[in-house]
């Protein structure tokens, strides 16, 4: 009696089906170390743009107003906190492709420049891990952040914000 035999054709058809379902977990667990890397790049971004805002806005406006009095890196001008804060919080200027850049902010509605403001984007460049393996060697994460300096009130002066009444 003749015996049935598979056609060869088909022969190691599952260790190829197997591969290729190993794949898929590869790629999602490559995605997830990337995307969680890069979140943590943008979050550290965020943080290091905030804090220079916040300590270059303490001199404002005086830096842009008058820009000739104060020499430039003498640590006393608006930019210079910036850049010395975004350099506490893990981004140095020039190391990893490290930017920061302090303007003052200009309002995008009425597209005019707010002396009182202050505008600091920081950005760097993160390695990736997986994704280097389709050509996608690093990621730039980029954050802005906007701190406005509000004169101090003098005693007796009426303040900005008036407390609440009892009918609000």
């Amino acid at each position: 009696p003749p015996r049935y035999r598979p056609p060869r054709g088909q022969r190691g058809q599952s260790c190829v089906v197997c591969a290729l379902r190993l794949v898929v977990p590869f790629v999602s667990i490559g995605l997830a170390v990337d995307g969680g890397v890069a979140y943590d790049g943008h979050a550290g971004a965020e943080r290091a743009a905030a804090a220079a805002a916040l300590s270059g806005v303490i001199v404002m406006p005086q830096q842009f107003l008058a820009a000739d009095s104060i020499p430039a890196g003498a640590g006393n001008d608006a930019t210079d906190r910036a850049i010395r804060e975004a350099k506490r919080n893990g981004f140095t200027v020039g190391v990893n492709g490290v930017t920061v850049t302090v303007s003052r902010y200009t309002d995008p509605i009425t597209n005019k420049i707010q002396d009182e403001s202050l505008q600091v984007t920081v950005s760097r460049t993160v390695p990736t891990f997986f994704m280097d393996i389709f050509g996608i060697p690093s990621i730039t994460v980029s954050r802005t952040a906007v701190a406005q300096y509000l004169k101090p009130l003098k005693l007796g002066e009426p303040c900005l914000f008036p407390p609440a009444g009892p009918g609000d």
